[in-house]
Formats: structure tokens, C-alpha cells, sequence
């Protein structure tokens, strides 16, 4: 119980040290600033208060002289100066900040001749002190207040009180002044803790957010950055905090940090009042390197003036590169339509003629000439195979129809009437589970199923092809696959078969473009699935293909057994 009401205690204590470094270092400039005018002000009223102008060592502890008071004065001075000191630590220099004005305090009440009015100013001073957010130099600051009130209050009354009843009663004053310090003090905690508790909230807020994010003031400086802004940029947060932009961003000149000038986006708000977006923009590091970027620069609005803004970016890399990636894929689809469809005019004519001195001119052709005829006409045909396989390649992305409901399994059987010849030349076995339907081309379907089972049929060993289609259900999409047992694939060039033009085997050996599953592929992409094979050499090949759960399977194939089936020779049986 007691372990639990001290951790509940503590939760309401703040940590202390927790403030970011530019604003720690704004309150410590207004702190010290402040320490030095309490340095100036006492000597300024040991000059026109003090009766006593005179120079010697007497004086020197005299209350009455001028000379008494610079020397206090001097304590000060010395303070302010070491909080200026750059090579300490913040608790150092935070220290000396509280010993300066905390003298101050005691100097005031000490050449005042003790007036109560100047006590306030210790309660006064602990507030500010407060604004370091720092243990180390608020509680040194209350220990000093004790010190004062407490020790020198009571031992020596006459020093720190000017009024009769305090004096005759030290211990009662000394109360009295405890309670306002230790008032002044939970105030301070009190809203030192929401304090930490409003920046951890934003903080985490910052933190946790994937869009760089920083602040910049009217002079173009940083005034806050988040982890992924420092990420994306290359840099740390102590090299930026307080920088100015430019200096961080250098590719964006300093001329488009004018507000109100021509360009400027990023400091605009402070102009128009409302935030200023930029669409594929462009971020220099301080590495030379570029990355491309969508911003937006909003105003930050106090008392209806604005006095800072907010930079929220994202790396738009990935979509450039998609872009750039697409608008190079319809050029290219658009190329090979033009290339392919221009070609086959001039193709038909050199077959056509080709034909005609076979038809005409035969008798007159030597076996030699026989052979180049021969060429010829295969060379058009391979040719005139190439080009249809291009156009139905370019046509995926352009030329489809919408999607409709497809049923796989009728679509199926389709697919092995047109390959009917090849199964029964091959000696083909092609079976099949129950399959479903999905949302689709029903065309480019068949396409795929096409040049799947193409394929198996086409890479066979010395046994007949033995092929399997199934599929099963996972999560929101359907997995496809089509088994045979033929030559395999090395593994290494799995990736290799889908690049429209790779081939394996040369024509000698395997005929074909090298554009089949390059079709496949973009078929399968354009149905939101993809398309992989697992293999091995000499034994067989597992082509899979996904597409979306967009259908249901129909009654037919809820009738369908277990078992599949069977398409065998030319003949289907279902």
C-alpha cells in the first residue's frame, strides 16, 4: 500500500531536464538578461540611495556607502557572467541564474534596511526559476531562501527584518515566510508538471508521425523538428534546432524566404494568413542529394497575429518512381501496339508474295532455293506469331474489358477445346478441382489459362504431360495453381520467365517469344493478384496466380466431386 501511494506520488512530481534544447535556451537568454539587470539596477540604486561616497577599506563594510554596494552588486555581475558561459552544462548555468537573482533578492532586502516589501522578491524569483523546468537550481533556490530566512533570520533579526515584531519574534516570521516560499513553489511545480505533461503529449505526437514535420519563426529558424523530418533529412535534431532553413535546405535560396516575395511558400502564411501548399516539390540536403516532396506550410495563429509556421512534408520518392515507372509502361505499351500493328501490312506482302514463287515457280527452284523458301516462310511465320503475341501483351492494360463475374471452371473448359489438338498430340492428362468464380476479364482469363497450360504441354520430358489445376480460398483472395510434370525450372531463374523476352531455351530446342508469361503476369497484375512458380529441374513445375475473392463459387461447382474433372486425348468428360 505504502509502494503504491508513493509511485502515485511521485506521478504528480515533474521529471525535471525535460525541455528541448532551443527552449531551454530562449528562457535561459531571458533569465540571464534579467540577472543582469538586477546587477545594473542595484548598482544604479547603491549610486542614488547610498549617502556615502567614499573610498577605503572601511567602507567596504559600511551599508551606508556606495562603495558597499558595488561590491554586492559585484556577486551578481559575477553570476550573470558565468550564466553566459557557454562551455557549462545547463544545470551549471541554470545555478548560476538562481544564485544571481537569489542574491539579488537578499541584496535588495539587506540595503533596503530589511523592508518587507523586498522579502517578496525571493517568492517572486522562485516562480521564474521554475521556467528552467530543473531541480538542481529550484531547489537550490528554496535552500538559499531557507538559509536566509531561516538561519541568518533568526540569528541575526536586525540583518533581515526592519520592523519590531519580527525581530522580537524571528521564529514566527521565519514560519510566516516559509509558507509563502513553499506556496510559490507548488504553484511553480503545479504548472511545471501540466507544463511536461502538454509537451510529452506533443511530443509523442510528433514522434509518432511518418511525415516530417518542423516549425519555423518570422526569421526563417527552426524552432521545433520531428525524428522523420531529421531522417528524411539527413541531419539530427541539435544540427538544426534554431538554424536557419536555408541553411538546412539550401537548394531553396534565400530569396524565397522573403515573405511576401515572389516564390515564397514556405514563409507565406505569414503574408496571407492561411497555409500554402506545394505538389511535387524538390528538398536539398546538406549532402548535395535531392528528394522529391509534397509540402505544406501553415500558420501558427496567436492573438490573431501569426507568429510561426508548421512544415509538414512526405517523401514522394516512391510515387515519382511509379509514375515515371507507368508513364514509361504506356509508352512502351503504346510503341509496341504502334510497331506491331504497323508491321503487319508489309508482313502479309512478304508471305503473300513468298507463296506465290512457291505456287508458280517451284518446278523451277533448286533444292537450295527450296530451303531459302523455307526460311523465308518460317521466319514470317515465327514473325507474324511475334507480332500478335506483342499486341495481345500491350493490349492488357488498354484493350480489356471491364470486369464481370467470370466462371474459372466453364472458362476452364473453353481453354482446353482451343488446346484440344495439343493434348491429344502431346498425350496430355489434365485434371482439375472445383473452381471458382472471380471478377474479371473473361478473355484475358482464358489468355492465362491459355499459356499456362500451354506451357506444361510445351516443356514436357520424355513421360506424356501430367497437369493439375486447383485452387483454394485464403483470407480475401483465391489461390490458383497449375501443377505439371515437366522439365522444371532452375530456381535462380524464377524471377527471369515473367520479363517479356527472356527465354530459357532457344528456339531450336522450344519454340516460342518469350512473351507468354510476361502476359501472364501482366494479366494476373491487372486483376490485383500476382503470379510466382516454384520448381525444380526435372521435376516439374507449380505455376500460382492470385486474384480477389470478388466471386462466389457457383452451384455447378459445389456439385462438382472432390475429385475433379478429367480431360484426357481430345475428348472432355464433365
Amino acid at each position: 500500500m505504502a509502494q503504491n501511494w508513493l509511485t502515485r506520488f511521485n506521478s504528480y512530481l515533474p521529471m525535471g531536464g525535460s525541455l528541448p534544447e532551443a527552449v531551454w535556451l530562449s528562457r535561459h537568454r531571458f533569465l540571464v538578461g534579467f540577472t543582469w539587470l538586477h546587477a545594473v539596477v542595484i548598482s544604479l540604486s547603491g549610486m542614488i540611495f547610498q549617502s556615502r561616497w567614499e573610498l577605503s577599506i572601511a567602507s567596504l563594510f559600511d551599508n551606508e556607502s556606495v562603495l558597499h554596494a558595488f561590491v554586492e552588486c559585484w556577486i551578481v555581475f559575477v553570476c550573470a557572467a558565468f550564466a553566459s558561459w557557454q562551455r557549462l552544462g545547463r544545470s551549471a548555468r541554470a545555478t548560476c541564474v538562481g544564485f544571481g537573482l537569489m542574491s539579488s533578492s537578499a541584496i535588495m532586502v539587506h540595503l533596503s534596511g530589511g523592508y518587507i516589501e523586498f522579502h517578496f522578491h525571493f517568492f517572486v524569483m522562485i516562480v521564474f526559476l521554475a521556467l528552467y523546468q530543473d531541480w538542481i537550481p529550484f531547489g537550490l533556490a528554496i535552500v538559499f531562501v531557507a538559509l536566509h530566512h531561516g538561519v541568518v533570520g533568526i540569528l541575526w533579526p536586525e540583518d533581515v527584518y526592519n520592523h519590531a515584531a519580527a525581530i522580537a519574534s524571528p521564529w514566527t516570521w521565519a514560519g510566516i515566510h516559509a509558507a509563502f516560499v513553499l506556496s510559490a513553489a507548488l504553484g511553480s511545480v503545479i504548472a511545471w508538471r501540466f507544463n511536461e505533461t502538454a509537451y510529452a503529449w506533443t511530443r509523442q505526437i510528433l514522434d509518432a508521425a511518418s511525415n516530417g514535420i518542423f516549425g519555423l519563426d518570422g526569421d526563417g529558424q527552426v524552432t521545433f523538428v520531428n525524428p522523420a523530418a531529421c531522417k528524411l533529412l539527413g541531419l539530427t535534431e541539435n544540427r538544426v534546432m534554431g538554424k536557419q532553413i536555408v541553411a538546412i535546405l539550401p537548394g531553396l535560396g534565400a530569396q524565397r524566404l522573403v515573405p511576401g516575395g515572389a516564390g515564397c511558400t514556405l514563409l507565406s502564411p505569414f503574408t496571407h494568413g492561411r497555409a500554402q501548399s506545394t505538389n511535387d516539390g524538390l528538398f536539398w540536403r546538406a549532402d548535395g542529394t535531392s528528394i522529391p516532396v509534397d509540402y505544406e506550410s501553415s500558420p501558427i495563429v496567436e492573438r490573431g497575429h501569426v507568429t510561426g509556421v508548421v512544415v509538414s512534408f512526405r517523401d514522394i520518392s516512391q510515387r515519382k518512381k511509379l509514375h515515371d515507372l507507368n508513364r514509361s509502361n504506356a509508352e512502351l505499351e503504346q510503341f509496341a501496339y504502334v510497331a506491331s500493328h504497323d508491321l503487319q501490312e508489309p508482313l502479309r506482302m512478304i508471305t503473300s508474295y513468298t507463296n506465290l514463287l512457291a505456287k508458280r515457280y517451284a518446278a523451277n527452284f533448286d533444292d537450295d532455293a527450296k530451303e531459302f523458301m523455307g526460311y523465308i516462310t518460317d521466319g514470317a511465320k515465327r514473325m507474324q506469331i511475334l507480332i500478335n503475341d506483342l499486341l495481345a501483351y500491350s493490349r492488357v492494360g488498354t484493350k480489356g474489358k471491364a470486369f464481370a463475374p467470370v466462371d474459372m471452371e466453364s472458362e476452364l473448359m473453353r481453354t482446353l477445346a482451343v488446346l484440344q489438338i495439343a493434348i491429344a498430340e502431346s498425350g496430355a492428362t489434365v485434371t482439375h478441382d472445383p473452381l471458382p468464380a472471380v471478377s474479371g476479364d473473361d478473355v484475358q482469363m482464358g489468355q492465362l489459362l491459355q499459356n499456362l497450360i500451354g506451357n506444361s504441354i510445351k516443356y514436357r520430358g520424355k513421360q506424356s504431360p501430367s497437369i493439375h489445376i486447383a485452387c483454394e480460398r485464403q483470407e480475401n483472395y483465391w489461390r490458383f495453381s497449375v501443377r505439371d510434370n515437366g522439365i522444371g525450372i532452375d530456381p535462380k531463374f524464377a524471377e527471369h520467365i515473367f520479363v517479356i523476352f527472356q527465354r530459357l531455351h532457344n528456339k531450336e530446342e522450344y519454340a516460342g517469344t518469350g512473351i507468354g508469361l510476361a502476359l501472364c503476369k501482366r494479366i494476373v497484375e491487372r486483376h490485383g493478384g500476382k503470379i510466382w512458380v516454384e520448381s525444380q529441374i526435372g521435376q516439374g513445375a507449380t505455376f500460382y496466380f492470385t486474384l480477389p475473392t470478388d466471386g462466389e463459387p457457383t452451384e455447378t461447382h459445389k456439385a462438382s466431386t472432390a475429385a475433379g474433372q478429367l480431360f484426357s486425348g481430345s475428348a472432355a468428360h464433365g
